[in-house]
């Protein structure tokens, strides 16, 4: 019997989810003229992450109550209590919620210019950092002012805009705005990979499997590989993760790309945008012929059986794409031969045939094997697929019954 009489496949379904990256800027505060006060200069996200910032000051500074939290949140405005929808988010409880870049030291203090920081939740896209603060004793709340918890090594303080007189609380406020940004991807089965987004998100085109790519190349090369993939399916998860299906196996690593559509020789856009259509996925590269891309990496934990042979009623030949070792030491109970998945069948008509050996080809069960000949208790006459089981791990979502050596 041929192996065209019999279709064999193998069914591999795994489920995983993940994240991380992008970049962005924006301004500035003006203190009197010939002030020595030190300025909230701009916050940045370098990352794309909804919970990550950095700050940057016009001087290394450091907060004299050694608390941060207590005057570092981001917000809807310099006064989110008076806004209609307003909010408010402070840094997380961890205590590398604020941390310095480059720090120096001067008399024993640590001071820093940057700063990166964490947020106890995800922020909104636009909003301002604000740093809060109330003004010292004695100090004309009639008149902006600096916020003495935050100052450089020569004493210098905070430049700060009033916002209560009643109190003296003082704010220096920053905007900033974070890009859409596809931060991460999982793959989740060996043609598989799950797309992650910073913020809901939609595509625009009508087919995106058209501009979705995944090849082996690296970040650092983004245009050099040896292997690309298209796309053939892509599915919403929810509006922050897309599940795309490829045409083949992904590679071990490398970067999966979306391309900007061309409205023509010169001009293209992003065909993902900000469900609200406010903003546009940016690219991060263009290659040699002018396409521009945004890209993630990815690495391939996982693998499928490469093709199979029919060898006589009771024994099927399967081969690994790589040198393959079962863990389990039984790896006879994770071996069937089932018509489940099978198109047509009903479910009166199911079957199921355990494996009763299995024999390496081309090395051993200890060292592992390319190629196995596994043997059914029962005669496969008809079409099925063959199923490799095993647990789940926790960590990773990976069947965990073989591994490549």
């Amino acid at each position: 019997m041929s192996i065209n009489k019999i279709g064999i496949n193998l069914i591999s379904i795994l489920l995983a989810l993940l994240m991380t990256l992008q970049s962005l800027v924006i301004p500035k505060q003006t203190a009197p003229a010939g002030s020595d006060t030190i300025l909230l200069v701009s916050a940045q996200n370098s990352s794309g992450s909804p919970r990550s910032m950095q700050i940057v000051f016009s001087a290394p500074v450091r907060f004299t109550d050694d608390n941060p939290s207590a005057h570092i949140f981001a917000s809807s405005s310099g006064t989110p209590d008076k806004d209609k929808n307003g909010w408010n988010v402070g840094l997380s409880d961890n205590e590398n919620s604020c941390m310095p870049v480059d720090p120096t030291m001067a008399a024993g203090k640590v001071y820093a210019s940057k700063y990166i920081l964490t947020f106890k939740s995800d922020i909104a896209k636009t909003g301002v950092i604000r740093i809060a603060g109330v003004a010292a004793k004695g100090t004309n709340t009639k008149k902006l002012t600096g916020i003495p918890s935050i100052c450089d090594s020569n004493g210098n303080t905070l430049h700060g805009d009033l916002q209560t007189s009643a109190n003296g609380q003082i704010s220096a406020v920053a905007s900033y705005q974070i890009p859409i940004a596809l931060i991460g991807t999982s793959v989740v089965s060996p043609t598989q990979a799950v797309l992650f987004f910073n913020y809901d998100v939609a595509f625009t085109a009508a087919n995106p499997c058209d501009y979705i790519t995944a090849d082996n190349s690296q970040t650092s090369a983004p245009g050099t590989f040896s292997q690309q993939i298209k796309a053939t399916a892509c599915e919403k998860i929810d509006d922050k993760r897309y599940l795309v299906t490829f045409a083949g196996i992904l590679p071990d690593s490398g970067e999966i790309k979306i391309q900007e559509s061309k409205k023509n020789k010169n001009k293209s856009t992003s065909i993902v945008s900000s469900i609200d259509g406010s903003a546009k996925l940016p690219s991060s590269f263009t290659d040699s012929k002018g396409n521009s891309f945004a890209a993630a990496a990815f690495k391939n934990q996982y693998m499928q059986i490469a093709k199979t042979e029919y060898i006589d009623e009771n024994t099927m030949r399967i081969y690994f794409p790589k040198t393959t070792k079962f863990v389990s030491s039984d790896p006879i109970s994770a071996i069937m031969a089932t018509n489940f998945g099978i198109s047509g069948v009903s479910d009166s008509d199911l079957w199921a045939a355990p494996a009763i050996s299995i024999t390496p080809v081309d090395g051993t069960l200890v060292t592992g094997a390319t190629v196995y000949d596994v043997k059914f208790e029962q005669k496969i006459t008809a079409d099925c697929n063959i199923c490799i089981s095993g647990k789940i791990s926790a960590d990773d979502y990976s069947l965990h019954s073989v591994k490549i050596r």
